[in-house]
Parts: structure tokens; sequence; C-alpha cells
């Protein structure tokens, strides 16, 4: 009898250890996190995606007019232009070619842009050698809508071209020749349908003076002839309404 008072008491006891064992919560310190380990390899590439929805370009139409076609130096003058008659400081204007630009598909919003780029020369006679010369000569080229000479102007400039010369050999005049290229470019807007360009020219007035370098007098070149345009070409886009 009492043993076995004793062997449950001894039991009981370690019930209540494992109880005491159990509720017990040990909170130790977290350690320093270790180097991060190598990079491993690249996967394989997933597969490509559906091609997405192609978008409007703002560039609806686009023409050009090339003279001589294909463009080359040294060819025949296309229009030889008359020089002014004083008074008057500008010599009949005409159009330098019978071709046109032709631009297609504008609407009420489009934005038109022309290019055009002209090479253009002139000559004069100079002072029997020895001598110096310097002459310049002034051009001016429009841009015109729907009809030549008549029609809307939509752009004008005024260029000019300098040609410098010396000459000592011998005691002959010289013909001096200077050749130029002039480029600009303009908008034109508020019509709709289709236009046509045309490109115009006129001489300017021209200024220059040969002198002899041994008596050192100048006189003023009175001789500028052959103005005249051998190479063109006049691009025009037509743009739609930016996206943003």
């Amino acid at each position: 009898m009492i043993l076995e008072t004793i062997r449950r008491d001894e039991e009981l006891q370690k019930k209540g250890a494992d109880h005491c064992r159990n509720d017990l919560q040990v909170v130790a310190p977290r350690g320093r996190q270790g180097p991060a380990g190598a990079r491993g390899r690249r996967g394989p590439s997933g597969p490509q995606g559906l091609p997405g929805i192609p978008g409007a370009g703002l560039l609806t139409f686009y023409n050009f007019v090339q003279i001589p076609n294909p463009m080359t130096a040294g060819g025949p003058a296309i229009v030889v232009l008359t020089p002014p008659a004083a008074p008057a400081t500008t010599g009949p204007e005409v159009q330098v070619s019978n071709q046109f630009l032709e631009l297609r598909g504008i609407a009420a919003s489009s934005r038109i842009v022309l290019s055009v780029t002209v090479v253009w020369g002139f000559s004069f006679v100079t002072l029997p050698a020895p001598e110096v010369a310097a002459g310049t000569q002034r051009i001016q080229f429009s841009l015109f809508r729907d009809v030549p000479l008549t029609g809307l102007r939509i752009a004008q400039i005024i260029s000019a071209g300098t040609v410098t010369q010396i000459n000592t050999e011998g005691t002959d005049t010289t013909t001096v020749t200077g050749t130029f290229t002039s480029s600009f470019s303009c908008t034109d807007s508020g019509l709709t349908g289709g236009a046509n360009y045309y490109l115009t020219a006129a001489a300017g007035p021209s200024t220059g003076i040969s002198t002899n370098l041994i008596t050192m007098d100048p006189e003023p070149i009175g001789t500028f002839m052959n103005i005249n345009i051998s190479e063109v070409h006049i691009s025009g886009k037509v743009i739609g309404p930016n996206a943003v």
C-alpha cells in the first residue's frame, strides 16, 4: 500500500515536470545573416507576345519633282532670266519649268510642308588683266499654289551669290562664272482635296567692281549675263494632325 502511494506520487511529479517543460518558451537572439549564395543560371526566354495593333502614321501623302532627273551638275540651263532694266530692281518673273508639284489627299486638318532646292548661276566680264573683281547677283524665288504667277503666292525668298576673281596673267578680259545652291522650306494649310505648286524666279539687282592692279582704278561691272537655273528639286508632304 505504501509502495503504490510512492509510485503514484512519482508519476504525478513527472507529469508536472513535463507540463512545465511544455509551457516553457525560450527566446534566443537572432544570428547575423549569412552571405548571399551564387547567382543561378539564367532561365530560358519566355514565348514572344502577340504583335500590337499598328499605329497610324502622320505622313499621308508625299511627292516630288526634280529637274533633270536624275539631278546632275553641269547640264544645260532650264531657264535663263532677264536682268532688270532701270529703274526696276527685279526682272520679269517667269515659271521655272512647265513641271509642277502635285499633292493629293489633303484634309482640313492637314499640314503641308514644301521644300525647294535650286542650283543657279551667272557670269560677268572683268577688266583686262592684271585685275581683281567681285560681283554679286540677287535672284528671287517664289512658290505659287494652283496657278503660276497669278495664283496664291505662299512663299518668296531673295537669294544672292558672290564671285571674287583675281587674274594676273596676260592682258585679256576674263569671263567669270559662279554657281550657287539655294534652299528654302515653307508650309501651307487651309485647303482640302488637292493642290498644285509652281516655282517661279526673277533676276534681282547685280553689283560688282573690277579693279586694274596697275592703275588701281576700280570700275563697276556692267556686263552681268547668263543668269540661269540648271537644277531644281521640289518636294511636298501632307501631314495629318498630331496624336497628342
